[in-house]
């Protein structure tokens, strides 16, 4: 009685471990995952550079379309750059481009749509704050030229640290056009410019971070192996712990069989127990990981693979009781009384 009741709070136990290690190690790969994707996302890995050999042959307003087509976070051109003043310093001067709205948050990822984005540099220069109305100084007066939005913040592309952006409506030629596709349609926006622009000229789309800079591809499911495999593995070790626990068993089972228990009944037992000393406690385990480390940052791209490792893990622990009947059910129940 005694060897069974440790046996007992023995599978119990390793279950429940299971369940909090499978949650444990999945969530905070996923969560690893999301933070280094993030961090490659807001330095440009989904934004390209269209270009082409001609001058005078891309405008500013298709450059602007793109904003409307699906899957294109945002698009974006500089029109004119111009070397100004500010009213708040008139000594000083400071690079200002006039570009197109969308360009403002390709380039300044955390920028306020519609508004001036000043660098971090330029904002110490003009002594321009975030959420201030910045005044350059004309011909004749200072002239309004927008609401600051986005001041210190990193931008995407190097020199952009000492520049003011002022969003206004596309017009004319433009030399580049600047693309931000959504991730999940990042191949799909590639190809599209490729023929957005006049067919008959040859275009070149570059990536801003180019491939061999990435740190992962989150639609690559190579990179969250681990997260696939240790609910996998959690699955295995309750299923052998319960295996060989019941293994042990195998003579008192040949006496039930002897007496007339049927595979469905020994089945029907052995499942009982299980419920009671293997899918309860795993489940609590797993309720306990999701308590510790479910406030984890998962990005949406990254959630369904911890929840099929969570999946794999539920489906081993549920298949455990007919894997484990057929093991005790391998021997003749007259070898197994004789210690076969």
């Amino acid at each position: 009685m005694l060897s069974r009741w440790l046996s007992s709070v023995l599978q119990g136990s390793i279950a429940t471990v299971c369940g909090f290690a499978v949650v444990a190690v999945a969530w905070t790969s996923v969560a690893s995952s999301s933070s280094q994707w993030e961090s490659q996302v807001e330095r440009g890995s989904n934004v390209f550079v269209v270009t082409s050999g001609r001058a005078d042959v891309m405008t500013g307003a298709r450059c602007d379309q793109l904003l409307g087509v699906s899957g294109v976070r945002s698009a974006g051109a500089v029109m004119t750059e111009t070397v100004s003043a500010f009213a708040s310093a008139p000594t000083d001067s400071v690079t200002v481009r006039i570009v197109s709205p969308g360009y403002v948050r390709v380039a300044f990822p955390d920028a306020i749509p519609g508004v001036a984005a000043v660098g971090a540099n330029a904002a110490k220069i003009i002594g321009a704050g975030s959420g201030r109305y910045i005044a350059q100084i004309g011909s004749s007066s200072a002239e309004l030229v927008g609401y600051v939005g986005g001041t210190g913040a990193q931008p995407r592309f190097s020199g952009l640290s000492d520049v003011v952006l002022v969003p206004a409506p596309p017009t004319g030629s433009v030399n580049e056009c600047y693309v931000e596709a959504e991730p999940q349609t990042r191949a799909a926006v590639e190809r599209l410019l490729l023929s957005w622009f006049d067919p008959a000229q040859d275009w070149t789309v570059v990536p801003v971070l180019p491939a061999d800079q990435y740190e992962l591809d989150p639609l690559d499911p190579s990179t969250q192996t681990l997260t696939l495999i240790v609910g996998i593995a959690g699955a295995l070790v309750v299923m052998l712990v319960a295996g060989t626990i019941q293994w042990a068993r195998r003579q008192e089972f040949a006496l039930y069989r002897i007496l007339g228990y049927t595979r469905g009944q020994i089945l029907a037992l052995i499942t009982a127990e299980w419920l009671a000393l293997a899918a309860a406690p795993a489940a609590a385990g797993v309720t306990i990981g999701l308590g510790v480390y479910g406030a984890l940052h998962i990005s949406g791209v990254f959630l369904p693979f911890g929840i099929a490792s969570l999946g794999f893990f539920a489906a081993g622990v549920a298949v455990t009781p007919p894997v484990v009947t057929l093991i005790v059910l391998s021997t003749k129940p007259t070898d197994a009384l004789k210690g076969a």
